[in-house]
């Protein structure tokens, strides 16, 4: 029968070996054909810092009663921020089994529960900071500082993981409340109104006869709001802001790369006042716009005209498959995707596009790969433009595979022709 002693010592082992697996941790593997590059070894922390996130906002709800409401663009931007105090404190570990790359992040639960201390202090401080100028601009009747300081008040009061904090003045309520409830009054005093709908122009050029916008409020131009243009598809394509006028101008933007009758929405974009890039929600901020605030448009679009120069050759025994060694798909491609008709008869071409493409293959010994290489040669020219434009690019796919295996020749050629499309595309957008 074991003593008491060995009893407690075992109990003693037990928890030691308990509270050292309270750790918070995050993995990724690569696999590797040969030392890992900077770029590898960054996609491995790219991938083990969102494995690592996972495990932080369980442990937020399961050990600190915290939860994150990940539909919410606003909270998770700022938590996304709070996951990279964490990373900066956790410990890097990085191991090679065989051609693997192991790369984790290691964090003990007491060193999180330090650095979500540290974090809400900080959050805290900002948003108290910012609710007494708040405040002060609502009782100045001061709108611009209204707008500036009341997104500041709520994006803080937003970030904070945790119970809101309660507003010193009036302690039945918190300042997150008192700030949504003096920026919503200002936003249903708001107006906004555009001088046309209508986007007009060829793809890829400049807007003619661009319309604008303009904000204001109680007869009063508010300067520097921001809109971001959002397409149907949930792409942004620009976030400008109003000028000392209140007037937010659209002549210096240029076409996307849409059909014909597609939609843009100039939606108000509160986070740019606190620096966020990604358009965010008014709803993420708690707020309502309830005065169409925000603005559509639809483009009318007449199809710029291309003529197209493509040539492919192979340095070695490739056969290359007809839908990369000819233009039909390239010119199918432009035509649905890029939105571009090809020149005929007397039609003068807006774009003269020249693409040079050599197919090759390179054996590395020391890795026992064999490489396939597609080398493109990218020449756009837009004569008809002010002043005339030309753009050239060198776009490189290369993949390497084991000597061993079957060559994927199909595959390849598809994610060659993949890349140059999207090359194609970038070049034209960028004219």
């Amino acid at each position: 029968m074991p003593s008491l002693r060995h009893f407690i010592l075992i109990s003693m082992l037990f928890f030691s070996t308990a509270a050292y697996t309270q750790i918070l941790s995050g993995s990724a593997t690569l696999q590797l054909s040969g030392p890992a590059t900077k770029e590898q070894s960054e996609e491995a922390r790219s991938i083990a810092k969102e494995k690592f996130k996972v495990e932080l906002l369980q442990w937020l709800d399961e050990q600190m009663s915290v939860r994150c409401d990940t539909s919410n663009s606003l909270q998770m931007y700022h938590f996304n921020s709070f996951v990279d105090s964490c990373v900066r404190q956790s410990k890097e570990e990085a191991t090679f089994k065989g051609k693997a790359l192991v790369l984790t992040y290691l964090l003990p639960y007491e060193k999180a529960e330090s650095v979500l201390q540290s974090y809400n202090s900080y959050i805290d401080s900002l948003t108290i900071q910012t609710s007494v100028l708040l405040k002060s601009a609502y009782k100045g009747n001061n709108p611009q500082r209204i707008y500036s300081e009341g997104i500041k008040t709520l994006s803080y009061a937003s970030a904070r993981l945790g119970p809101a904090v309660t507003d010193p003045d009036t302690p039945e309520k918190t300042l997150v409340d008192v700030a949504r409830a003096i920026v919503q009054e200002f936003l249903d005093k708001i107006k906004v109104v555009s001088s046309s709908t209508i986007l007009e122009g060829k793809t890829g050029m400049e807007i003619q006869n661009p319309p604008n916008i303009k904000i204001s409020i109680d007869s009063t131009a508010l300067q520097a709001i921001c809109f971001t243009g959002v397409l149907q598809n949930g792409k942004e394509i620009f976030s400008l802001y109003s000028d000392e006028n209140g007037i937010v101008r659209f002549s210096d933007l240029k076409i996307p790369f849409v059909s014909n009758g597609t939609l843009l929405y100039a939606n108000l974009d509160l986070g740019k006042v606190v620096g966020i890039s990604s358009f965010i929600r008014a709803k993420d901020f708690g707020l309502q716009l309830r005065k169409s605030q925000n603005q559509s448009f639809i483009f009318k679009i007449t199809r710029p005209v291309y003529s197209l120069q493509y040539r492919v050759s192979s340095v070695s025994t490739i056969t290359v498959p007809p839908e990369y060694a000819t233009d039909t798909y390239m010119k199918k491609y432009f035509r649905d995707s890029c939105y571009l008709q090809e020149a005929s008869g007397t039609m003068q071409p807006d774009l003269l596009i020249n693409v040079i493409s050599q197919i090759s293959t390179y054996n590395y010994d020391a890795t026992e790969e064999v490489s396939l290489k597609a080398s493109c040669q990218i020449i756009i020219e837009a004569p008809n433009l002010n002043p005339p434009r030309k753009k050239e690019i060198e776009n490189v796919y290369e993949k390497r595979y084991e000597r061993s295996l079957k060559l994927p020749y199909g595959l390849f050629f598809w994610e060659a022709n993949v890349k140059l499309r999207e090359a194609l595309k970038s070049a034209i957008e960028s004219l």
